[in-house]
């Protein structure tokens, strides 16, 4: 149960990575926009930067999300699980201070279903 799971929040996570990597890597001025950030040049090269780092990572979840070995499953929770839950709190400070716009409530609800995802997964594997 907890390894189809796991691959299932792997295969998620990917996809998610993948889009919003491409998405901001390439277009940082509409994701900041969303989000109700002010593209300014400086906080456009940071959203190219972190584009292409979830694009990576989104890559490398894609392609590890059907291993087996009991280790390597609970590095990929645990790893996923300290991403989405940080994530998840640096979203409810940008939500708490105005800082982010309505759609911050879809990225903390993923976030926060993530979290618990891969915590139960954790859970599982000890």
């Amino acid at each position: 149960m907890a390894t189809s799971l796991l691959t299932l929040l792997l295969t998620v996570t990917a996809i998610i990575g993948m889009l919003y990597g491409v998405a901001t890597l390439f277009t940082p001025e509409a994701y900041l926009e969303l989000l109700g950030l002010e593209p300014s040049p400086s906080a456009v090269l940071q959203a190219r930067y972190f584009g292409a780092a979830v694009l990576g990572a989104g890559v490398m979840l894609g392609m590890a999300r059907r291993a087996q070995e009991p280790k390597v499953q609970a590095a990929l929770a645990l790893g996923n699980l300290l991403v989405v839950a940080g994530s998840a709190v640096v979203t409810t400070v940008g939500l708490a201070g105005g800082l982010l716009s309505a759609v911050g409530w879809g990225f903390l609800a993923s976030e926060l279903v993530l979290a618990v995802g891969y915590g139960y997964v954790l859970l599982k594997l000890k």
